[in-house]
């Protein structure tokens, strides 16, 4: 019989092959996807966060049993006389929280390509509140001030001051000196930038992976106490203690109020990343298994390839070839097949560039490379077991075979 080819496995099991391709590509996908989840949920951990969020805690907005609607300075006034209270605030939205108000910013008016940036209402304790620190400019002047009772054209038809995060500075203004330059929300109306703060943490899903953290403070009271978040900073240490003086200072002014316990803004944050690391998790064991299966589907396939080929390899060794000579063709034939579905991956990568899963569209070189010596490790390890079946085939055996003579 005449060798047709040394490659034992490629052009004799077409179908299999394929399948064997198919299933690299997935585990490439996969294998993208969670060092994806892996890089983002890194990212979001070591943001700058830019405030004391470890001495800060929240008091959700009320809800009164009688319907009332109570001023904001009403509450705000309780609070401060909490012992202990280092600083009270009232904002619209709280970093690491669930609700989060976006706008639009740009440095140009409307319909120029907007930023989307989170929006903080703040009053004149909110930076101290918050552990927050300026890096240019200043604060917001007392005269600089306006109540806001919902009307949102406040928020792009005002000529506002405004304070923005570092991380939007650089991508309005990226070579200049942001203060004193406008910038637009929505509206023709430019607002003034006035001062610069260090990235400040925002509501969960705000953070941008690209750009940073985009926030804007502007100079408005949350007027009615329902639409507001209250911060309370003070030591680390008495928040548990203070937890139920806070609520009874609280039912004590405001009889009817379903007043809910206080949370640390460090346990929101905790709470924010908690979908991020389940689905890192969830990616991870789909990994696990999807190797186990690779594993277990190629060495299935060498020891049915050898099983089918056995006079053959008999053949490569009665006429010289060493079983090292044996080994490198047969880890040959199982290269050839990772790449091949890694090319197959790549390309599925590709194609799921315009869909839910665009992030993964473009990988990183880093990750391409890393997530191909995966493959190749995990690939060659499966061919062990295979190898170690093409040292019982003797050299003889090809003598044996009725339609086979040296």
């Amino acid at each position: 019989m005449g060798m047709r080819s040394r490659l034992l496995l490629l052009g004799r099991h077409p179908i299999l092959v394929a399948a064997l391709a198919t299933q690299l590509a997935v585990g490439f996908v996969l294998a993208c996807a969670a060092c994806a989840a892996a890089i983002t949920l890194w990212k979001e951990t070591t943001a700058p966060r830019g405030i004391a969020d470890d001495e800060v805690m929240l008091v959700h907005p009320p809800y009164f049993a009688d319907g009332r609607r109570v001023p904001t300075t009403d509450v705000l006034r309780v609070l401060r006389a909490v012992d202990g209270v280092r600083g009270v605030s009232a904002l619209n939205q709280v970093p690491y929280g669930r609700n989060a108000w976006h706008a639009g910013i740009s440095i140009t008016p409307f319909p120029s390509p907007r930023l989307m940036s989170s929006v903080y209402l703040a009053d004149e304790h909110a930076l101290e509140t918050l552990g927050a620190r300026l890096v240019l400019g200043r604060g917001f002047g007392p005269d600089e001030f306006h109540a806001y009772g919902g009307d949102s054209s406040r928020l792009h038809d005002s000529p506002l001051p405004a304070i923005i995060t570092a991380s939007l500075a650089r991508q309005l203004y990226p070579d200049r000196d942001p203060l004193g330059l406008p910038m637009y929300v929505r509206g023709a109306t430019p607002l003034r930038i006035i001062g610069v703060v260090e990235d400040l943490a925002l509501p969960a899903g705000a953070h941008h992976p690209d750009h940073g953290n985009l926030g804007v403070l502007l100079p408005l009271k949350v007027a009615n106490a329902t639409d507001a978040h209250f911060l309370l900073r003070m030591p680390t240490a008495g928040h548990a203690q203070h937890d139920p003086v806070v609520k009874r200072a609280l039912r004590d002014a405001f009889p009817a109020w379903v007043a809910t316990t206080p949370t640390p803004l460090s346990s929101l944050r905790r709470e924010s990343l908690a979908p991020e690391r389940q689905h890192l998790w969830l990616l991870s064991l789909a990994v696990a298994a999807w190797s186990c299966l690779t594993l277990f589907a190629f060495n299935v396939a060498g020891q049915w390839w050898i099983q089918q080929h056995p006079q053959e390899l008999s053949l490569r060794r009665a006429l010289g070839a060493s079983q090292r000579q044996v080994d490198a063709e047969l880890r040959l034939e199982y290269l050839v097949v990772a790449c091949a579905g890694m090319l197959l991956g790549f390309a599925l990568l590709r194609l799921l560039a315009t869909g839910a899963w665009g992030s993964l569209g473009n990988p990183s070189l880093f990750v391409i490379v890393g997530v191909a010596a995966l493959l190749m490790a995990l690939v060659q390890l499966a061919i062990a077991w295979p190898l170690r079946a093409t040292r019982n085939i003797p050299p003889h055996l090809v003598s044996r075979s009725p339609s086979v003579r040296l």
